[in-house]
């Protein structure tokens, strides 16, 4: 029965139905203040009852150093909405991934979906566009990448932010290319990353698979700025006055998505812009509806992988492009009832145009 109730979740479809009627209810019902946390609360309860009745096993045991640092990184995604996890991929396995992709056709935009869904040769692309992406088949090939969206680690901080078994719901690399006269529109200038919904809690696992410095595709984040308290605290009167001056309205600064203010968020949260950099496997984990970009490179070109975990499939797989179910199936290696759940998303066939 549970393998038959487990294989039943790739249609999706009620997961698609319960995301639409959580985000009217959201619209319609709760303040915009309160919606994310409610409807979050409500989605985590859903997530946990489908994880249940599909019997997956309890999450896989760390040892206690592993279990306090993923609880210490989970509290510091959940206040700051940023948490660094070091070099978690050996450079030799970060140089094994790239050069698998580098061997691959692209697409000209920081996603599949964001691209012409062309696929062309890296160099061509590099001459014409910021950006190039790869599909998630490809991603799925390349060495190591999938079992490190599925690290014990890196899926335990995901579970203790969300409050539920965390769903993978999108896989991806992208190049960043060195040499560009200013930011691109889309990517390099801060911004907040819709999740679908509207309403919906989600944080986004972060790798570097070039070695990145501040000048050459290092990431930064507005902490804190991923909740309305977060940035109530910086409207004092002044900082009030400065929105204002900028023509920003107060509410615009918590719920768009938060193109085209650089300036204001460099005068309102100047003491709050981290900026991440590392070596090639270095790694970071983010809510990424906190305000974040990434810096545009300007001598060496950066590649990225990146993995998406949210509370249910909120139906955006496609948006990284085709993949194979067998090709999945063997990158993920699904031992158990659990590993199923968490990749559900990505291993339903998946019709893409």
């Amino acid at each position: 029965m549970a393998d038959r109730n487990a294989w039943a979740l790739i249609d999706g479809s009620v997961e698609a139905r319960t995301v639409r009627h959580f985000s009217r209810l959201a619209r319609a019902r709760v303040p915009a203040e309160e919606r994310g946390p409610i409807v979050s609360m409500m989605a985590a309860a859903v997530a946990s009852a489908v994880g249940e009745s599909i019997g997956h096993a309890p999450p896989p045991a760390l040892s206690p150093p592993m279990e306090e640092a993923a609880s210490a990184a989970a509290g510091l995604l959940a206040t700051q909405g940023l948490c660094r996890l070091g070099s978690i991929l050996p450079s030799g396995e970060a140089s094994d991934a790239r050069h698998a992709l580098s061997q691959r056709p692209a697409y000209s935009g920081h996603t599949y979906g964001a691209s012409d869904r062309v696929s062309r040769p890296l160099s061509e692309i590099a001459s014409t566009s910021p950006f190039a992406s790869y599909a998630l088949g490809d991603v799925a090939r390349a060495p190591g990448l999938m079992a490190l969206a599925n690290h014990p680690m890196v899926l335990r901080i995901a579970e203790t932010f969300l409050g539920c078994p965390p769903t993978l719901y999108q896989a991806s690399a992208f190049w960043s290319f060195a040499g560009r006269q200013r930011p691109a529109d889309i990517g390099q200038r801060f911004h907040r990353d819709p999740d679908g919904s509207g309403a919906m809690k989600f944080c986004v696992l972060m790798v570097f698979l070039t070695d990145v410095d501040a000048d050459d595709g290092a990431h930064q984040f507005v902490t804190s700025s991923q909740s309305f308290a977060g940035v109530e605290s910086r409207l004092s009167a002044r900082n009030a006055r400065a929105a204002r001056e900028h023509q920003v309205g107060i509410d615009e600064l918590k719920r768009a998505d938060g193109y085209g203010h650089d300036d204001l968020y460099r005068e309102l949260f100047a003491d709050r812009i981290e900026t991440v950099s590392g070596p090639a496997g270095y790694a970071f984990m983010g809510d990424f509806s906190a305000l974040h970009r990434g810096v545009p490179p300007l001598r060496r070109d950066r590649l990225v992988f990146w993995a998406r975990y949210g509370l249910i499939d909120p139906g955006l797989t496609a948006d990284v492009g085709p993949c194979e179910h067998e090709v999945m199936m063997r990158a993920v290696a699904p031992r158990d009832h659990r590993a199923l759940y968490v990749n559900r998303a990505l291993l339903r066939p998946m019709s893409v145009v």
